[in-house]
């Protein structure tokens, strides 16, 4: 296959000053590329044949008014190429924020990171934020929205259409003492608009209680329990199912150089179910890790992994996995050459269960 690639590009940028305290910021970028494809290869090339171009309008705004700031930014993306993306023209992306310190809301692309098990994905809707000057008062996030990846899924076009996945949230935290902070989660999920038969839906709860713990200088100890109740279609026609799950993991984080230590214990039931957030069911997990700077050239490092499955004994056999490394990373090892570098570690993978067991041996 012969390629022969030619390419122009623009980049516009520009800034307006509205008001003396409102400000518009700009960037407009247009490329052109044309591709000429020879060769038996050529149907299996991941470039298009002939010219293409792609356009991408991006706007930002921000400003003040008596004691509220607010921002705002919007893009637009084109193009006539199917390998930049399936639409001709899609919306790239839409947001406000309008805030006084105390109140805040957030509309269109809305990414409020709640705890790990809970809520960790972007939504398109709003959210609303209060945090008290008082710090013993109770810090409150609010949210409500779709799980769409883009906004042309709202469009209804069969392209980029998806299973319509509605979420409403809400997360308190507080201050108990001045060394522990707790806070609630609870996020409510429901799909609709089955795009196709085989189309799983879910209606699912999760219910979250965190924590943090400082109990001396240089250690933090964070925790979180988890509880799920779903129900769950997995193709038209089929009633749903319930289910249930719960979720723990506790780390504790020791930072303190010239090391950092860090342990964490997950143990994750089978049917437990985070469609938002982050979970790998039906696994129990230890992890650990130590760093150690030995001087300011030289980096020692040891981790350690276990993990394993079958935990309500719901399967006939059971798989388990450990991965310890140890490795040592020197910088500057040419003393003339200032950014030269060097990481070497060696890594043992095993897998052992259900009548089989692999290992292998990274250097």
């Amino acid at each position: 296959m012969k390629n022969i690639l030619i390419c122009a590009a623009a980049l516009c940028l520009f800034t307006l000053n509205v008001f003396a305290e409102n400000k518009i910021h700009g960037s407009n970028e247009f490329s052109v590329n044309y591709n000429n494809l020879d060769g038996p290869g050529k149907t299996s090339s991941s470039l298009t044949q002939g010219a293409r171009y792609l356009e991408n309008l991006n706007l930002y705004g921000n400003g003040s008014k008596n004691s509220w700031n607010y921002n705002y930014s919007f893009g637009l993306k084109a193009t006539d190429d199917k390998k930049n993306d399936l639409k001709t023209f899609s919306l790239t992306n839409l947001n406000s924020k309008i805030t006084n310190n105390i109140h805040t809301l957030n509309t269109g692309d809305v990414f409020e990171s709640f705890t790990r098990y809970s809520l960790g994905s972007p939504l398109k809707g709003l959210s609303y934020n209060l945090s008290p000057k008082n710090k013993s008062s109770f810090n409150i996030t609010a949210l409500h929205g779709i799980a769409y990846p883009r906004w042309d899924s709202f469009w209804g076009d069969p392209e980029v259409k998806t299973v319509k996945r509605t979420v409403s949230g809400i997360r308190t935290k507080k201050i108990l003492t001045d060394d522990i902070e707790a806070g609630f989660n609870y996020v409510f999920t429901k799909d609709t608009d089955r795009q196709s038969s085989s189309d799983g839906l879910y209606d699912a709860k999760t219910y979250s209680f965190d924590f943090e713990y400082d109990p001396m200088p240089g250690l933090t100890v964070n925790a979180e329990r988890a509880q799920s109740d779903s129900d769950y279609s997995s193709s038209a026609g089929t009633a749903y199912s319930s289910s249930k799950g719960h979720a723990t993991r506790i780390e504790a984080i020791g930072d303190g150089y010239p090391s950092r230590v860090v342990m964490e214990y997950e143990n994750v039931s089978p049917y437990f179910i985070s469609l938002l957030g982050s979970a790998i069911s039906d696994r129990r997990k230890f992890k650990s890790s130590w760093r150690y700077n030995y001087s300011k050239k030289t980096t020692m490092n040891w981790s350690f992994l276990w993990y394993r499955n079958n935990l309500d004994s719901q399967l006939t056999s059971t798989t388990r996995s450990w991965k310890p490394q140890i490795g040592i990373a020197i910088k500057r090892i040419f003393p003339k050459r200032r950014y030269s570098f060097v990481d070497f570690y060696y890594k043992f993978d095993q897998q052992y269960g259900a009548g089989q067991s692999s290992s292998n041996h990274y250097l």
